[in-house]
């Protein structure tokens, strides 16, 4: 059920914690690599590949010793893509053979179809990294497990947003909303139904937006999630105005200042195709000081407002991803050099490290106001 409604970290605590050792002390292989396939595919979900691989190459080990074939079809799938990507091609190419005939032995065609289908875009060499869910959601649909079908769509129209294919995502989010509409599921009326009304709202619908976010905020109340029912109504007060933005400035101090600032203005050229302004060097120490170096100098980089301006969740998403690769980057350049970076933003100055995503995004946009324009 956890799994279902998306809440991903609680279902793997529950399964490491307290499913696995059962299952291990019980002896019971069989039960062990079911709910090891278990953890790994909810660290796929996560995009936590690396944790996923081991997990995913132990139960395969396990099934293929027993000889299970729904094992061998459903975690070979897996497992063979870990392979190829891996570089271990041929033995890869021969995991995901088996799985096909695993699948064809269980008469399950589409399956079969499926996983033949990815072994000749690999001999074409058009692989790639991308274990989908389109298998899993395929089984879920055939056992009509309409809870697993709503996450398992709300997933795929998470990694479609994060790659801006927004005409893909939005099917998806609206299949979603009405399964769990009519499962009454509050968490995904209030987490899909926030994406979906905002895209109603995007299409002209305003009216049937307005009510779909409406319900998530309720569904947000309901559940005693007093933040995110505050955002989803800040979203409805702001459908038919926009949020200004605070200018943002990027501050380093340091003897590596002005490498560290050219490998941040080349990500942000890269993520946002915008040049960071130079302000130049502004001095913080009297002539004569001996100190920290560190407290000397600061370089300077002013960052475009537009760049964070965020008016939907849709922009929300995207930016929540390019300031996580950002702070990243921070933390990698501050390990690796003499340097601090700092974010000023209307006056208030921080460690850019010690920032999270929502915090950045806050700071470059304005609040809402509570009272009547001009006061």
């Amino acid at each position: 059920i956890l799994y279902a409604r998306g809440e991903l970290d609680e279902a793997l605590r529950i399964c490491q914690e307290e499913v696995l050792p059962v299952y291990e002390g019980l002896k019971d292989v069989r039960e062990i690599s079911v709910t090891l396939f278990k953890i790994a595919n909810i660290h796929i979900h996560k995009n936590e590949y690396d944790e996923a691989e081991p997990l995913i190459a132990r139960a395969y080990d396990i099934t293929d010793k027993l000889d299970l074939l729904d094992g061998i079809g459903a975690v070979g799938e897996v497992y063979g893509q870990f392979l190829v990507n891996a570089g271990a091609r041929e033995q890869g190419l021969e995991v995901l053979g088996r799985a096909a005939d695993a699948f064809a032995t269980l008469k399950k065609p589409d399956q079969e179809k499926h996983v033949r289908d990815l072994i000749e875009q690999i001999e074409g060499g058009v692989a790639e990294r991308n274990i989908d869910v389109d298998t899993a959601l395929a089984t879920a649909r055939e056992q009509e497990d309409l809870d697993h079908v709503a996450s398992l769509l709300w997933a795929k129209a998470q990694s479609a947003l994060e790659q801006d294919r927004h005409a893909e995502a939005e099917p998806l989010i609206a299949e979603a909303y009405a399964i769990v509409v009519e499962r009454n599921i509050l968490d995904g009326i209030g987490v899909i139904g926030a994406a979906h009304g905002q895209f109603l709202v995007n299409a002209g619908a305003r009216e049937q937006g307005l009510e779909v976010l409406g319900r998530a905020a309720d569904a947000f109340g309901a559940l005693g999630k007093a933040d995110m029912e505050k955002g989803v109504r800040e979203m409805i007060e702001n459908q038919t105005g926009t949020r200004p933005t605070h200018r943002m400035d990027l501050r380093i101090v340091g003897p590596d200042a002005d490498k560290t600032a050219g490998e941040l203005n080349s990500f942000f050229v890269r993520e946002f195709e915008t040049e960071l302004e130079a302000g130049g060097i502004e001095a913080s120490q009297p002539e004569g000081t001996k100190s920290d170096p560190v407290a000397i100098a600061g370089l300077v980089l002013a960052i475009p407002a537009a760049i964070l301006s965020v008016l939907d969740l849709a922009e929300r998403l995207k930016r929540r991803q390019q300031v996580s690769r950002l702070l990243e980057l921070a933390r990698k350049l501050e390990k690796q050099g003499d340097t601090t970076i700092q974010c000023e933003s209307g006056g208030e100055l921080r460690d850019l490290t010690a920032l999270t995503e929502d915090d950045i995004i806050e700071m470059a946009n304005t609040p809402p106001s509570d009272g009547p324009p001009g006061k």
